[in-house]
């Protein structure tokens, strides 16, 4: 009938601007999906370059750091006379140790150990007992822990008392006095310190008792 003649023409009219419409469409999704293909193939080349750029950085320092700690080792070695296997092995037990000193300033520490004559199988206790000295004591030295070691680790060697005892019993034992002192006297840490070091290096029938010597200082 001329009414079921019309309705189809209207039908294919209406199917060939749907399908015009959605070739346009497909275009424009396909153009959008070119655009965001090239955005993301710069940004990918961009975090390649920014992940280079930082890696490069990394590990310049990591090689740095190295070098620093081989350099380090080399220290620690030449003033304790241990060798290269044992300074390495020490370190690992640094690791084991709750502080927040550095690896380079634990070996600080046992790089003035071997200069004060500390035994080699005696740096790490003196390692461990300057580090917890320099909790307590380490505001009063400027020089940190490498100066609290250097300073209190010639007293254990001065005083009778402290000659046979274990090192570190006797390192934190000193300290603990000295900072009880600081705390509640007026002569400062420090010069408590180089005080009892003077004295300490009197000959042996002329001087007191450590604990009578940090206590007049």
């Amino acid at each position: 009938t001329d009414e079921y003649k019309a309705k189809l023409e209207a039908l294919t009219a209406v199917e060939k601007e749907l399908a015009n419409v959605t070739r346009e469409m497909q275009g424009e999704m396909g153009s959008q999906a070119t655009m965001w293909d090239r955005a993301s193939s710069k940004l990918n080349g961009l975090k390649v370059a920014v992940v280079g750029f930082l890696s490069s950085i990394i590990l310049d320092k990591a090689v740095n750091d190295f070098a620093t700690l081989d350099d380090k080792f080399a220290d620690v070695m030449k003033t304790t006379g241990q060798t290269r296997e044992k300074v390495v092995a020490m370190n690992e037990e640094f690791k084991k140790i709750d502080t927040r000193t550095t690896t380079t300033g634990l070996n600080d520490i046992a790089e003035e150990a071997g200069r004060i004559g500390i035994a080699k199988d005696e740096v790490l206790d003196f390692v461990k007992a300057m580090d917890i000295a320099n909790v307590a004591l380490g505001d009063s030295f400027s020089g940190g822990a490498s100066e609290i070691a250097n300073t209190l680790g010639k007293l254990k060697f001065l005083f009778k008392e402290t000659q046979e005892m274990g090192v570190e019993k006797a390192y934190l034992s000193i300290a603990s006095a000295i900072n009880e002192l600081g705390a509640n006297g007026v002569a400062s840490e420090v010069n408590i310190a180089n005080f009892t070091t003077r004295i300490g290096s009197m000959p042996a029938a002329l001087k007191p008792s450590i604990a009578d010597t940090l206590a007049l200082g």
